[in-house]
């Protein structure tokens, strides 16, 4: 199964949407959760929620995704979309976090995703 098709049964079978632009590889999970995290940070912080963000006009394409989850926070979704890429993605995704320059709060998502699932982190990222 390709990563888009994974990526998109595990976000829905938490009952999230997947953003508007299809994410079709690890590397694109990753720009829309740098995107997420900066557009949220600039709008007052992960703690707020995705119709909050949308309001403030924070990332352009959540779209239906805002009508679908308006009242679920930044960093629970960013959680999700960091959980459903380390499960499309596996060991893709400690190789991209080390090759790419990818933001803290990033590496954090990923990595609490990873703890939280009972995936082995890296040693490099475990203190992330």
């Amino acid at each position: 199964m390709s990563f888009a098709k994974e990526f998109t049964v595990c976000m829905h079978g938490s009952y999230l949407p997947t953003p508007d632009e299809a994410l079709e590889s690890v590397a694109d999970a990753l720009e829309f959760l740098e995107l997420l995290h900066t557009a949220a940070e600039a709008a007052g912080g992960v703690e707020i929620t995705l119709a909050d963000l949308e309001a403030a006009g924070g990332v352009v394409g959540l779209g239906a995704l805002v009508g679908d989850a308006a009242a679920v926070t930044v960093a629970a979704y960013a959680g999700a979309v960091a959980g459903c890429m380390l499960a499309g993605g596996g060991s893709v995704v400690w190789d991209l976090l080390a090759e790419q320059d990818v933001s803290a709060p990033v590496v954090r998502d990923v990595v609490a995703a990873a703890s939280s699932a009972g995936v082995e982190v890296p040693e490099k990222f475990a203190v992330a």
